[in-house]
């Protein structure tokens, strides 16, 4: 006979599967109905206008242009629209990925449909747009770094890097920081490391000779990217026209007073109007000690307000999955009212009951599933020591992610650059619910 914790426990675990049936039976539904749909974000006609010409900026990576230009050849011999093509091929990298990241579980299925069917990552899997295939491509290079493959990670880190930029970076982190732990830890072979180090030089060389070929600042609108317009953006925005007296003549002289108001009011002119202007009227190098004053000025004067902001931010970026729909009723400076509006458009009903259950049901499911871990006290699933080490990875990683996007920019917090951190929340949740080891503690 059950005793009466063995019978609440499988209360709990049933409660947990039956409400991540109800998101999966939505998400399954919005995909549905929207995938012979098109998202028009304007980022997609940017990225349809590079792949005509194959010369972008330092924001978007060419790799993804060359993926629409691709899909639009094939589009032409088949009845299918190119953006479906890319669809199938952003949802098919997307369920193999977390299919290899869920490990060996009875029930994976369901998890990795729950995974799928998170809302930014279901949107993002169905739009023109290179963040979803990013983020599925750095995860890949963390499982492979992990296993000491260095050839499928490397390859992993060089499309996710010409996908996104910023991604090279992130990319290279987790290899480096993988390779260097296996030396130090002594568990591969010397010829192992020599083949890390070569796949990485090729990796570095492989960008290098893209980015020569295919980047030209300021040929998309924008100032070029760099530290100090990082921190003119933290720093300066929302405070442009407030600040002025205090800039140096330059910046006084280079846009008026009226422009500085309008920029005021919307983050992405920073870039396009106020940086373009400087850069196109001082040239680049002189433009970043501008930069770099305005920032510290703004910083200096308003100390609290650019330290409040960022850490807004940070944790906007850090808890993203939980805080959609709290800015959907109009907390905080972000683009989740954009996007949700893009996503809602051809199914509106549909997409405010699914975008606000699973956001809803989100803090539920990861607190039931934590407390049934910790109700079982065993050593099996999250417990385990590699378990637990790559899932602490992980969230290092997306603390990295929501760091960067936070410095980046004041008042552009957008959940579809934290997808990372949307699946990582997943996967801590599938970790809980897991009964037997997961890829983080045996390779396949």
């Amino acid at each position: 006979m059950k005793t009466a914790g063995t019978f609440v426990r499988s209360i709990l675990y049933q409660t947990v599967r039956i409400l991540m049936f109800v998101q999966i039976l939505l998400g399954a539904l919005w995909i549905a109905g929207n995938f012979s749909t098109f998202q028009s974000f304007p980022e997609t006609e940017e990225l349809r206008q590079i792949a005509d010409t194959l010369v972008t900026d330092e924001y978007v990576g060419i790799l993804y242009p060359c993926v629409v230009k691709f899909a639009e050849g094939v589009s032409r011999f088949c009845p299918v629209p190119y953006y479906c093509l890319i669809y199938f091929m952003q949802l098919g990298l997307c369920f193999w990925t977390l299919w290899k990241l869920t490990g060996k579980n009875p029930g994976k299925i369901w998890l990795v449909l729950w995974l799928m069917t998170l809302p930014p990552a279901a949107q993002f899997n169905l739009a023109v747009l290179p963040q979803s295939p990013a983020v599925f491509m750095l995860l890949l290079c963390f499982y492979d770094s992990r296993y000491g493959k260095w050839i499928k990670a490397a390859v992993c880190w060089l499309l996710g890097g010409l996908l996104l930029p910023e991604f090279f970076l992130f990319g290279g982190g987790i290899y480096f920081a993988g390779l260097i732990f296996k030396m130090i830890r002594r568990r591969i072979p010397k010829r192992m490391v020599f083949q890390g180090i070569i796949a990485a030089v090729l990796v570095c060389l492989l960008t290098g000779i893209t980015d020569s070929a295919a980047v030209e600042v300021h040929s998309r609108g924008r100032m070029a990217r760099t530290p100090a317009a990082m921190a003119l953006h933290r720093c300066v925005w929302p405070y442009f026209s407030v600040n002025r007296s205090f800039w140096a003549e330059e910046a006084k002289e280079a846009v008026s007073e009226e422009s500085l108001i309008e920029i005021s009011r919307d983050p992405g002119k920073v870039s396009r109007e106020f940086g373009l202007v400087m850069e196109k009227t001082y040239g680049v190098k002189q433009s970043q000690s501008i930069y770099w004053k305005m920032a510290k000025d703004s910083f200096r004067i308003g100390t609290k307000k650019v330290v409040g902001d960022f850490t807004m931010d940070l944790l906007g970026y850090a808890l993203s999955p939980f805080v959609i729909v709290w800015n959907l009723r109009g907390y905080g400076i972000t683009f989740s009212g954009w996007n949700y509006s893009m996503m809602q458009h051809h199914t509106p009903n549909l997409t405010k009951y699914y975008v606000y259950y699973a956001g809803n049901i989100l803090p539920l499911v990861l607190l039931l599933a934590l407390a049934l871990y910790l109700w079982n006290g065993d050593k099996r699933g999250f417990a385990a020591n590699a378990q637990r080490m790559g899932l602490t990875c992980l969230g290092v990683l997306s603390a990295v992610v929501a760091l960067w996007y936070s410095l980046s920019a004041s008042g552009m917090q957008d959940y579809k650059n934290a997808i990372l951190i949307t699946i990582f929340w997943g996967l801590l949740v599938t970790a809980f619910m897991e009964e037997k080891k997961s890829s983080f503690n045996e390779q396949k």
